[in-house]
């Protein structure tokens, strides 16, 4: 799925305001943790083929 399929999905479900869409790396459970300001425990991570 992509950006734009996940945002169409959210939308039905009245969830599009909480995607957020971060200007800095977010490469690593680090870099997005940081990079959102919260706890690494805090990221879930997808993996793709």
């Amino acid at each position: 799925m992509g950006m734009k399929e996940a945002r169409e999905y959210l939308q039905t479900l009245g969830l599009e305001q909480r995607i957020i869409v971060p200007e800095e790396d977010t490469a690593t459970v680090e870099l997005a943790a940081r990079a959102l300001g919260v706890e690494p425990g805090r990221i879930a991570k997808t993996l793709t083929l």
